[in-house]
């Protein structure tokens, strides 16, 4: 018996363990974590899930239009009556009844209405279903971004942090050098200045870290009133490439956004929208079949079959109004999925231009840093050596902190355009 009591103890703490990590507060955060997060918590997509759910309910119940009713019945009636007469006395009358039926009712022919019903809830729903995937990549990508804005941030503090440090050391050093006498006293009321500026870039850097990061905890679904986890840093030099064929760009992306293939089934659920108030201005007909069988308190059996013509004669232009109505919005949709291709276009070439753009920048980006990293390290020897002024090193502080800067927008502003190029021409996201 031991082994089986040992198994099942190291079991049952194995599963203990898993669930104490599952409930500890997350520590660390990876661009793959903050997508699988998004999926399962972020309302937006959630929301986006149930208006799919609700748009297939109602497609199911307008096709279950064309099928029979099948409804048993039971009813139960009691009556007591009590009356007084002067002849003959007090007379009380009892009715007690119970009734058990089955109706059944098909309509085997109609005008196209039921026809037009099903296929206009059916193309809507099937707009929900690209709206839905319309509404998870544009989530992706903007939890993403948000991702990498967090962490562009976090590497502008460090840049900032770096600068008060070297701003501090040149304070430092111009402060010895006007001690020997090599430097005029008032080049420490420069480096001072230098040194507090730095600091004030390092306060707005906070400001903004924090800012991005309670902007993704929302977007993620974690508690505003939880720390952000440490965000793993992604590759400092992401390998890019050009993107090319712009027109097959085009002509790919036309095909499969799902935003665009939503418009379409909209455009196609507003004829049918259309069809349905041509229907109801015109002459229209129904077939319907009824059976009704009683078991109690009598059994019998009654059918019928019916024929019904109808036509609006005079109802205030009611339905006629709603023709006009119906044949204005199928042209509004027409105009605004012209109007929606056109702007995917444009979307498509501008992102295309940026991704291009970005990827040459980030290679420029990189080789300015390194030369102003070079440029720092030799002005501020010369000015330990004597040999420079204060102005050469806080002239190369300044260019290593741009270069450093504009290297991590670079590297940032390249990713999110690689993102938003994918977006735009429908192409798969992470964890799409």
């Amino acid at each position: 018996m031991r082994l089986p009591l040992t198994l099942l103890l190291t079991s049952l703490a194995g599963m203990a363990f898993s669930q104490a990590q599952e409930a500890s507060p997350l520590t660390k955060l990876t661009l793959d974590d903050v997508v699988r997060l998004t999926k399962e918590r972020n309302g937006t997509i959630r929301a986006a899930f149930a208006d799919l759910d609700a748009a297939k309910a109602r497609s199911q119940a307008s096709y279950s239009a064309f099928f029979p009713t099948v409804t048993p019945g039971f009813r139960y009636q009691y009556q007591r009556q009590e009356t007084a007469s002067a002849q003959f006395g007090n007379r009380t009358f009892v009715f007690d009844q119970k009734q058990t039926q089955i109706d059944g009712n098909w309509t085997f022919l109609d005008s196209g209405q039921r026809d037009a019903a099903f296929r206009l809830a059916k193309r809507n729903a099937d707009a929900t279903q690209f709206t839905l995937s319309q509404t998870v990549r544009q989530t992706l990508f903007n939890v993403q971004q948000q991702y990498y804005e967090t962490l562009r941030a976090q590497e502008l503090l460090k840049v900032t942090d770096s600068q008060v440090v070297r701003a501090n050391a040149i304070l430092e050093q111009t402060k010895k050098r006007v001690e020997v006498g090599d430097a005029a006293r008032k080049d420490i009321l420069q480096a001072s200045a230098d040194a507090l500026n730095a600091q004030v870039n390092t306060i707005a850097a906070r400001n903004r870290v924090a800012n991005n990061g309670a902007t993704l905890k929302a977007s993620v679904g974690i508690d505003q009133f939880e720390p952000l986890p440490t965000l793993v840093a992604v590759d400092s030099e992401p390998q890019l490439d050009k993107p090319s064929d712009l027109e097959g760009l085009f002509k790919s992306a036309l095909e499969v956004r799902p935003d665009l293939r939503a418009q379409r089934k909209r455009l196609e659920a507003q004829k049918f929208a259309l069809k349905q108030s041509l229907i109801n201005a015109g002459v229209s007909f129904n077939l319907d079949g009824g059976y009704t069988y009683q078991f109690s308190p009598n059994q019998g059996a009654n059918q019928s079959l019916n024929l019904t013509f109808s036509y609006p004669l005079f109802d205030g232009g009611f339905r006629r109004a709603n023709v006009r109505q119906d044949r204005a919005t199928l042209e509004s949709n027409v105009q605004t999925l012209t109007q929606a291709e056109r702007t995917a276009r444009a979307e498509i070439e501008s992102a295309y231009t940026t991704l291009a753009q970005n990827v040459d920048r980030l290679a420029a980006a990189k080789a300015a840093v390194e030369a102003a990293r070079v440029n720092y390290a030799a002005a501020l020897g010369a000015q330990q050596a004597g040999a420079s002024d204060l102005i050469e090193v806080l002239t190369a502080q300044v260019s290593l902190v741009t270069a450093e800067s504009n290297y991590i927008e670079a590297v940032y502003d390249s990713l999110i355009s690689d993102l938003r190029l994918k977006l735009v021409t429908g192409k798969p996201l992470p964890g799409e």
